[in-house]
């Protein structure tokens, strides 16, 4: 049945599956505050894509692109 090698091969490739620490992790709809959306219109203002504005505030671009329709 179990031996140790297969569980400890289990333990690490569920630990691998785990990207973002919990510190990270939001729920599935979390409010963008006032200060983030405050610097998702000023880096539009800069020129960037709405891709790059989602990697630096840590926002879905779709999410950005909503922001910014508004």
């Amino acid at each position: 049945m179990w031996d140790k090698n297969s569980s400890t091969s289990l333990r690490i490739f569920f630990k691998k599956r785990s990207v973002m620490s919990r510190g990270k992790q939001r729920s599935a709809f979390d409010q963008v505050s006032e200060f983030d959306r405050g610097r998702i219109v000023a880096y539009l203002d800069c020129g960037l894509s709405f891709w790059e504005i989602g990697s630096r505030v840590g926002r879905n671009q779709t999410t950005v692109m909503r922001i910014c329709d508004r």
